[in-house]
């Protein structure tokens, strides 16, 4: 019936007592009184485990351990319902679980306090791949589990994931902030979230140059001409084919 206990000579009213099945506890050792007599079963003096903790054959209640919860009445063993679901957590003696909480924690399965995600990796919630990047449907409230941020993008420490920005580059993993590996190359232009110095020539032809630190080709203006070595302005060092990294009046 869900009762526990030791042998007790009488209850309150003189009625002798012997209980055996885990699941309760005795009143005496919590409240210092014996349960109302309407609600007392076949063992008169215990009742049912209540929910959030549990009760073995010691007629102790204890409660439930941080990191699991006990969601049901009766529970015999600290297990108790079970442990709190990635992306949750249980406190001491909890009865449900709660979402994690924001993108700059994660709750492995099993956690009694949100785990705060390190610079350089980026949250990651139950269900969505790990590379998810900057995806809406990622629910921010219930990660899991912490991932290394990619080449290309930095990771601050606020769970997030933010592309390194046009015109520098981010070579390796686990960046933690927005100026990545450095700028891009003279010559050469980065669209935000490259992964190298020489992401992309700058052109073909002399119609446009890329200083260092590109994001896009610049236009050659008219009146100018591009060059390939800053130290070297002479018309003829507008090579096409090379990579054009500056512009000089004509």
């Amino acid at each position: 019936d869900g009762t526990l206990g030791v042998d007790v000579s009488v209850t309150a009213t003189g009625v002798p007592t012997s209980c055996s099945n885990a699941g309760s506890y005795y009143l005496d050792g919590v409240t210092g009184q014996l349960a109302a007599q309407a609600s007392w079963g076949s063992c008169a003096g215990w009742a049912v485990c209540p929910a959030g903790s549990y009760c073995g054959d010691d007629g102790v209640k204890r409660p439930c351990p941080a990191g699991r919860f006990g969601a049901s009445e009766g529970a015999e063993t600290s297990a108790c319902s079970g442990p709190a679901p990635p992306g949750t957590f249980a406190g001491n003696g909890s009865v449900a679980v709660a979402p994690c909480g924001s993108a700059s924690s994660f709750c492995p399965e099993g956690s009694a306090t949100p785990t705060p995600v390190d610079a350089g990796y980026y949250g990651v919630s139950p269900g969505t791949s790990e590379g998810y990047g900057f995806d809406a449907d990622h629910d921010r409230t219930k990660q899991h589990a912490q991932a290394v941020c990619p080449a290309g993008s930095y990771c601050d420490g606020g769970g997030t994931r933010v592309l390194c920005p046009a015109g520098r580059y981010g070579g390796a993993e686990g960046l933690t902030d927005a100026s990545c590996s450095g700028e891009c190359e003279a010559g050469f232009f980065c669209p935000a979230g490259s992964t190298s110095a020489r992401e992309h020539k700058c052109g073909a032809g002399a119609e446009t140059f890329c200083p260092a630190g590109s994001g896009v080709p610049t236009p050659t203006r008219a009146g100018f001409y591009a060059i390939y070595d800053a130290a070297d302005t002479s018309p003829g060092s507008a090579v096409v084919g090379h990579e054009l990294s500056a512009m000089v009046a004509a």
